[in-house]
């Protein structure tokens, strides 16, 4: 498993798709904050307002990471696809458990490895054009708390993409089950729970990242409130992660053992 990682890691490494991918996430993480510098006046309060919102990228708004997961996975599988690499792998001998598993560890670094990337990129932009002397009730601490806080998240997103890959076959399809779960089941559940008025829809909705990972803006003081500051949440991050992410990974494997190449 340990060579089929480190051959992973090499076509990665070599591979068009990924260079793309990550000087995508370079140049957009810099225009969003040279959109927000320009859209705001050249006074110190436009100003922090301007650092406060290029900062809820990293820890207001989700969607970056999600995205990096849903781009990293469907790039390995598309190579992979391509190059017939699982096919020559299994032909190897290589246990069909030990293949899926590394493909989860492969996409996961790559994911992190994005996320610390983007964090990294919009920290430095955001500080020269807004100002290092302009100063956030935002720590650097509260980032990486933030960043280490949705790391299971994150996990969990990249081994459900990766074996809804191996279930259905199908990126779009892959895509559409992954959406529903991670994000339209648990409004359902919630329209459920305000019509029947039966707690136990509630409860269920908030076991999904998407209801109990909300953070707000208080603009007045210059900060962010994160939900993960609260220790059973950040807690929470970690049990949903952990527990998701052992559910979905048995399942992709049972699936990828009985695939047909």
């Amino acid at each position: 498993m340990l060579n089929y990682i480190k051959s992973e890691f090499y076509r990665i490494r070599n591979s068009t798709f990924f260079k793309v991918l990550f000087l995508i996430y370079f140049v957009f993480s810099i225009l969003a904050c040279l959109f927000l510098k320009f859209a705001s006046a050249s006074s110190a309060s436009s100003d922090a307002l301007g650092k406060l919102i290029s900062y809820s990228l990293l820890i207001g708004n989700l969607s970056y990471y999600y995205s990096s997961s849903l781009f990293v996975v469907y790039g390995v599988s598309d190579d992979n696809n391509k190059n017939n690499n699982l096919k020559n792998t299994i032909a190897l001998g290589i246990p069909r458990e030990k293949i899926l598993f590394g493909k989860f560890i492969v996409n996961t670094i790559i994911t992190i490895l994005m996320m610390f990337f983007v964090v990294i990129v919009i920290l430095i932009t955001s500080n020269i054009l807004f100002g290092f002397d302009i100063k956030l009730n935002i720590t650097l601490n509260d980032i990486i708390y933030g960043v280490f806080a949705i790391i299971p998240i994150v996990i969990l997103c990249v081994i459900m993409i990766t074996s809804f890959l191996e279930i259905f076959r199908k990126e779009m399809i892959s895509l559409l089950v992954f959406l529903i779960i991670f994000f339209f089941l648990p409004v359902i559940l919630n329209i459920i729970y305000n019509i029947s008025g039966k707690e136990i829809f509630y409860k269920i909705s908030q076991i999904f990242p998407s209801q109990f990972l909300v953070n707000k803006l208080d603009v007045e003081n210059l900060s962010i409130h994160t939900v993960w500051s609260e220790f059973f949440v950040f807690v929470k991050c970690y049990l949903v992660g952990i527990i998701g992410s052992i559910i979905f990974g048995l399942l992709g494997i049972s699936i990828f053992r009985k695939r047909e190449f």
